[in-house]
């Protein structure tokens, strides 16, 4: 089965719901972003912070996941603006649906 067709399909309820729960985030605002592969949510807390909460497609391998999350952890020690990963209320940086 093509990894496109494995889309995740989760309602924007369903992942300020998420959020909510395993990282305490209160959304007051947000914005589904387009993706190829995975399901993106631009959300925005009432402290004006604004975050992109990525579910990961289906298919996609932990070591892919675990890699992407090393690569951003080490370009954000040089300080250049890109985003970085916000671990859940467990400290784990990806978290399972």
């Amino acid at each position: 089965m093509s990894v496109l067709n494995q889309t995740p399909q989760f309602t924007a309820e369903e992942l300020i719901t998420f959020a909510h729960q395993h990282y305490a985030i209160n959304i007051i605002d947000h914005k589904t972003l387009p993706s190829e592969r995975d399901q993106n949510l631009l959300i925005e807390t009432a402290s004006q912070k604004r975050y992109v909460l990525k579910v990961a497609n289906g298919s996609e391998k932990t070591a892919i996941l675990e890699a992407q999350n090393e690569l951003l952890n080490h370009v954000a020690t040089a300080e250049v603006g890109c985003p970085i990963i916000i671990p859940n209320k467990n400290g784990a940086e990806i978290t399972t649906l």
